[in-house]
């Protein structure tokens, strides 16, 4: 019988690397290296800091480092350089508008309210960690929303506008937080597995979660708000599965999946499984619906255009037990920094 030890104490993310008799991970953004012996399984020694500013990849969460069995290291450190501007985009001309805010060091994703009047994401606090600020649009003023401990991202508001879904990276949780900032975050499940929230339905029934396994890699449950609120799997496969989303009428779901050996967009029938029909035609990456439903955007794989990353749309249209999706694809783009 296979059992599983715990033997990194402390709040640690992403993969763990062993050579030359060291444990390697990272936590809080700074690459740690803790003595381990192999033959007893534990840790023998402190751990002590070896490189600050890992850089990571927030899709999956592991850290962008790897070492060689010789014991050579590499890592990427953005530090301050890793800033991104928010910009409009009309979806309907296919063109660039005005500016939200100044450029920052985001990580996840940006995450506009209901009624439009909010952005919300996450930005670098003193420790190495990461919170979640709320930009006001009309005012042009922030907020901070989360005050640690660890990294919290990818913010998801409640189709009321009055909740706030995250993910805490460090602390491998995903919470639900009045919007407003009153009382504390509640926690969404019990699950110690790293994942994020991908999705709240329109009617606030489920929330939608991508979870990291250690068998079947990036999976898609889906969280009950209703009921008993137990957490049951979607999409498990061995292949990868995540950027989950739900249609406005919440019967189709939306998500990427590498079954083909490379990231597509597919569309499946919600809650209930009714087909699979692919979308992407060459690839592609976080899709999201247009408000009214009838349309769904994604970004196209570089690679598609000769690595031009240049704008395109497609009509797209899939027949289902629920009905008639149809899909104006926004492909490959390219936003600059």
């Amino acid at each position: 019988m296979k059992t599983r030890k715990e033997v990194v104490a402390g709040d640690a993310n992403g993969q763990a690397v062993y050579v030359s008799g060291y444990l390697l991970f990272v936590r809080e953004r700074t690459l740690m290296a803790q003595p381990f012996d192999t033959s007893k399984i534990e840790t023998t020694g402190d751990a002590v800091p070896i490189a600050e500013q890992v850089d990571y990849f927030s899709g999956n969460g592991l850290s962008h480092f790897s070492v060689s069995r010789n014991g050579r290291l590499v890592y990427t450190s953005g530090g301050g350089g890793n800033k991104k501007q928010l910009t409009w985009f009309d979806c309907k001309t296919g063109k660039f508008g005005g500016t939200v805010g100044m450029p920052a060091d985001m990580s996840g994703w940006a995450s506009i309210s209901p009624d439009g009047s909010t952005v919300a994401t996450d930005l670098p606090d003193t420790t190495g960690g990461r919170d979640i600020w709320l930009h006001d649009l009309a005012r042009g003023t922030d907020t901070r929303f989360t005050f640690g401990p660890g990294v919290n991202e990818f913010p998801v508001w409640s189709r009321d506008g009055s909740r706030i879904a995250f993910s805490a990276l460090g602390v491998q949780a995903r919470y639900v937080k009045a919007s407003n900032g009153v009382g504390a975050a509640v926690a969404v499940d019990e699950d110690p597995r790293a994942g994020r929230i991908d999705d709240w339905s329109r009617d606030g029934r489920y929330i939608i979660e991508e979870l990291i396994d250690p068998k079947t890699r990036a999976d898609i449950w889906v969280v009950p708000q209703f009921g008993d609120k137990k957490p049951f799997p979607y999409l498990n496969s061995e292949s990868t599965e995540a950027n989950g989303r739900l249609s406005p009428d919440g019967q189709w779901l939306a998500y990427v999946s590498d079954a083909s050996k490379r990231p597509e967009i597919y569309v499946q029938t919600f809650p209930e499984h009714g087909g699979m029909w692919q979308i992407s035609p060459n690839g592609g990456y976080f899709p999201v619906w247009g408000r009214d439903g009838h349309e769904l955007y994604f970004i196209g794989a570089p690679e598609a255009d000769g690595g031009g990353g240049k704008g395109r749309r497609q009509e797209l249209s899939v027949e289902g037990p629920q009905g008639t999706v149809r899909g104006g694809g926004l492909g490959a783009v390219r936003c600059e920094q």
